[in-house]
């Protein structure tokens, strides 16, 4: 036994030191075509040359979502309020404008309010966004609509319908 385990212990110093008759390196396969690889590369096959071989790995590109460029907040609001400019943008493009109104309380009668959100765009053309609200229910609401507006163009915002009751009042305006 001995010498069994003798016999094992050199054949394996002696295979240590041998060439590995195996393929130890991915160039050495022939289904892989490396080209210059760096630190980072991944493996992607190709159907077309029936090879794997290195490209860089590539960051998935995520484009920026709608910026918030307003929150406004006006509470315990009666009435109707005047053209009243409630944001410059400093770029020209589309804005998101979301308005949330919530009746304080239930007095009034049954009719709501309205708002407009509007501006003039670079050809002169005037735009708006009109959003009639409710009746005083209790129940708070929402409305979303888009603008387009110029940089440097004041955006104006107005009840132009008068709300029955006292209501509490928030926009929010984002760039898309």
């Amino acid at each position: 036994m001995k010498k069994a385990i003798a016999v094992f212990v050199i054949c394996c110093v002696v295979a240590a030191f041998a060439d590995n008759p195996h393929i130890t390196m991915l160039a050495e396969l022939v289904d892989v075509a490396l080209s210059s690889p760096a630190d980072g590369d991944v493996l992607t096959f190709s159907a077309a040359t029936g090879k794997w071989a290195n490209k860089p790995l590539m960051q998935p590109v995520i484009p920026d979502g709608p910026k918030i460029v307003l929150k406004y907040q006006q509470d315990n609001v009666s009435g109707i309020f005047p053209d009243t400019p409630f944001f410059t943008p400093d770029e020209t493009g589309l804005y998101r404008v979301n308005i949330y109104v919530a009746p304080v309380g239930s007095g009034g009668s049954s009719t709501g309010g309205g708002v407009v959100v509007s501006t003039a765009d670079d050809n002169g053309v005037f735009n708006q966004m009109f959003d009639r609200f409710g009746p005083c229910s209790g129940l708070a609401q929402d409305h979303t609509g888009m603008i387009r507006a110029v940089a440097g163009q004041p955006v104006n915002i107005s009840a132009a319908e008068p709300f029955s009751c006292p209501y509490s009042f928030y926009v929010v305006v984002e760039k898309m």
